[in-house]
């Protein structure tokens, strides 16, 4: 369905559990199959300069390494041309988004030109006793969120101990932000002074009433958000472009987990989307924004570059979302009426914006 207050040319794309690589028009209703790409569809693509990156685990022979190994691939929107960037586990931008980072291992990464601006690909690596878990990297701010490899001295639970912090690739430098914690979203707004984090502690358990944490990478102060429904956080969400509003989801009904039951039979819990002004800290419910919670795909959010919409989803639902009116609506591409994302081959956490070109 078509959205004519939704900027032309602006796309979405993701990659469903058969391998299509769909590109969605936002602003006309309508998607194509790109390509056919091995990417793994619980982990999001990324955007950078215009063109779709991505991991693809099937790897292929790299004769610098002399062995099989993940490897990053791009594909042009425009012409549906994809090529081999290189070996490495994990592809995110950079701060501007005029470079990717692609981590090699946990402790370093390349950083390569996009979109025209050049440069050879530099090879960073992170100082001694810092990585990137898993080889995930975030671009904040300033740099990339990485985290300690030792317990903190002094610290009394040894899973809330490790710091994280913020390397700046360039000056090898890590400045120490938060402890444990569960990531939300990292923004880098253009206009602002500083990044902000998104955080919940990672000693908050499931269904716990935990507060939402926002940090400022600037001056380190946190502000905390309670939820209105008194039950706590379900994880996913994002920051919109300029870091004015936070989008998260509210637990209605937190999942149970059940010993010995298999997935299937679990019983899913259900959250709502809201919006936070991460000036005031005021939080605001989006109506008709519910969506399961259940299993390893997470609730997810992202905002379009006019900074006033948004697609959000979950298990078995997605939605376009005006910031500004407060308002959703179902946002599918494909036909039918069973919308979950393993049955269907729309929408899900794979997504990524795709701006229009210029």
């Amino acid at each position: 369905m078509p959205h004519a207050s939704v900027a032309p040319g602006t796309s979405v794309a993701w990659v469903d559990f058969h391998g299509h690589l769909h590109l969605g028009d936002l602003a006309a209703g309508s998607q194509r199959i790109a390509a056919k790409i091995h990417a793994y569809p619980a982990l999001p693509l990324t955007q950078a300069g215009g063109d779709i990156f991505w991991v693809d685990h099937r790897g292929a022979y790299v004769p610098a390494l002399h062995h099989w190994s993940p490897v990053i691939r791009e594909l042009d929107p425009a012409t549906s041309r994809t090529r081999l960037v290189g070996p490495g586990q994990s592809v995110f931008p950079a701060d501007g988004g005029r470079h990717v980072f692609i981590s090699v291992t946990d402790t370093s990464l390349y950083e390569i030109p996009v979109a025209g601006h050049r440069g050879p690909p530099r090879l960073r690596r992170l100082p001694a006793g810092w990585f990137m878990p898993q080889g995930d990297g975030v671009a904040v701010s300033g740099g990339v969120l990485v985290q300690s490899v030792y317990p903190l001295a002094g610290a009394r639970l040894p899973h809330t101990s490790h710091a994280f912090g913020v390397w700046n690739p360039r000056s090898g430098q890590v400045r120490p932000v938060i402890r444990g914690y569960e990531l939300i979203g990292a923004a880098s707004p253009a206009r602002a002074h500083s990044g902000l984090l998104a955080w919940l502690p990672i000693s908050c358990s499931l269904g716990q009433n935990c507060r939402m944490r926002i940090t400022s990478l600037q001056t380190g102060s946190t502000r905390l958000v309670p939820s209105p429904l008194g039950r706590g956080f379900a994880s996913g969400g994002a920051f919109s472009p300029d870091g004015r509003w936070l989008a998260v989801f509210v637990n209605q009904e937190p999942a149970l987990k059940l010993t010995g039951v298999p997935a299937s039979k679990q019983v899913p819990g259900t959250a709502m989307l809201a919006l936070i002004d991460t000036r005031t800290g005021v939080l605001r419910l989006v109506p008709g924004t519910v969506t399961n919670t259940m299993g390893p795909v997470l609730a997810w959010v992202r905002w379009l570059p006019d900074g006033r919409h948004l697609i959000a989803g979950g298990n078995d639902s997605s939605y376009l979302v005006n910031a500004s009116a407060m308002t959703a609506r179902p946002m599918y591409f494909l036909p039918g009426r069973d919308r979950h994302i393993q049955d269907t081959g729309d929408l899900n956490i794979s997504a990524v914006v795709v701006p229009p070109r210029r």
